[in-house]
């Protein structure tokens, strides 16, 4: 039983016939709590190497229409951390609780998923938390960031983005990119649990059930490598359409991938890559150990 609440997905953990119908209920709050906590965690720890990769994803590479840069400085690099360390809380506490809702529908009569199934459970907790949470807190960050890139002062806070965002858009701007974001996300969202739980399984058969908190880190900073290089193109879409001048410059994201693989070349697709890949193996290395304490403590109190 211990190895079952420590993780909460599992793949490898066996299920407890009797307990099930008990759990199943209640199983989901603990799950968006700990995945809450996770968030803003990780967040405010790696949110300088999203804020780079941001960065480095806005700059087009077409020299007659280089824009003057600015500086970021120290208080740069955390520029649209309030809209994303909302985004991310309200994000990690749906992924991992949407994730647990999947997961219970897909597992067979003795608690198992298979791997088919679980990459089915990631993918559908990522296109929810791209609808209600990623893809706002991404809008009003990306906007935040390109302001201050190119010196607009009227957009460069989150209160002053929120209201341009109104302004010119109205609340649809605050969903601008959602193709891009569900497709990134999903993708995201199904590789890291598939890849977790299979790394997280492999350790269980050869380290026993209880793993070492090191061994669970490095499975978890794998996971982002993997999650970063795999889906980099649909994050680099994501940002360019959500860009000040997406819809001047683009129009649509299917258009926008053409321009820069046509204007800017394919290696394009991956600028970025190492911030988002350093983030995300940090992200990964942190989530889910914090995510697995909550989950067991919180769960553990109940009894």
């Amino acid at each position: 039983m211990e190895s079952k609440v420590q993780t909460g997905f599992s793949l490898q953990g066996k299920a407890i016939v009797h307990e099930a119908p008990k759990k199943k209920k209640t199983k989901g709050l603990p799950a968006l709590f700990a995945g809450a906590c996770a968030g803003a965690t990780e967040i405010t720890i790696t949110y300088p190497f999203e804020s780079a990769k941001t960065r480095a994803q806005l700059e087009r590479r077409v020299p007659a229409e280089k824009l003057p840069a600015v500086k970021p400085g120290i208080k740069g690099w955390y520029a649209g951390y309030a809209a994303t360390v909302t985004g991310t809380t309200v994000k990690a506490a749906v992924q991992f609780s949407s994730f647990h809702i999947y997961r219970s529908a897909l597992a067979g009569p003795n608690g198992e998923l298979s791997t088919a199934a679980s990459i089915i459970a990631g993918f559908g907790a990522g296109v929810t938390e791209a609808v209600l949470a990623v893809t706002p807190a991404e809008a009003i960050k990306t906007k935040i960031i390109d302001a201050r890139k190119v010196g607009n002062t009227q957009m460069s806070t989150t209160i002053g983005a929120v209201v341009g965002i109104l302004r010119q858009h109205g609340p649809a701007g605050f969903f601008s990119a959602l193709g891009p974001t569900i497709l990134r996300q999903s993708s995201n969202a199904a590789v890291k649990f598939t890849v977790y739980s299979e790394l997280m399984g492999a350790a269980r058969r050869y380290f026993g059930k209880e793993v070492h908190p090191l061994v669970s880190t490095l499975v978890g900073s794998a996971t982002g490598v993997c999650c970063a290089w795999s889906t980099q193109p649909l994050d680099v879409i994501k940002t360019r359409m959500q860009s000040l001048q997406a819809r001047q410059l683009y129009g649509n994201a299917f258009r926008c991938a053409s321009i820069i693989l046509r204007q800017e070349g394919i290696g394009v697709f991956w600028s970025g890559v190492w911030f988002r890949t350093a983030r995300l193996s940090l992200t990964s290395a942190i989530m889910f150990p914090v995510y697995e304490k909550v989950y067991a403590y919180v769960t553990q109190a109940k009894h």
